[in-house]
């Protein structure tokens, strides 16, 4: 896996240089960075150019009409920043500061010891679950 790693990503900055070669990136203000997409030009490698490559069926034409099809440039201001937020609440394990071990020994040790209703509004929910479908003598969760 390592070596086909290497490889793609070898065949990645031979595109990028036959790509700067041919289209040189214009320096436009000086706050603004252009990059290649990387990961659109992975894709676009495993989709189409592997396959031309290992038939050795490459020429500049599919060369050309690959970049035109496949890289495409960002531009990103200097020194920018955003927060890092999840899109889907309670879903990323670094948000409520733990994992899924963790999530349940929660749990586990809010139903042994009768405090359910401590827990955040997801965690309750899963216990109401697992108690439900244990049977299990529990004071009652809000």
């Amino acid at each position: 896996m390592y070596i086909c790693e290497l490889i793609i990503t070898y065949i990645a900055k031979l595109v990028e240089k036959y790509y700067l070669e041919k289209y040189p990136i214009k320096k436009s203000a000086s706050d603004t960075k252009y990059e290649i997409n990387k990961s659109n030009l992975v894709n676009g490698i495993f989709d189409h150019l592997l396959y031309n490559i290992l038939n050795n069926n490459i020429t500049c034409d599919k060369l050309d009409q690959f970049c035109k099809s496949y890289i495409k440039l960002v531009h990103n201001k200097n020194n920018r920043s955003y927060p890092r937020t999840s899109k889907t609440p309670f879903t990323k394990w670094y948000i409520k500061g733990y994992s899924n071990l963790t999530k349940y020994m929660k749990i586990i040790e809010a139903i042994t010891d009768n405090k359910i209703n401590k827990l955040n509004k997801n965690l309750k929910m899963i216990a109401r679950k697992i108690i439900s479908i244990n049977n299990i003598n529990s004071p009652t969760i809000k």
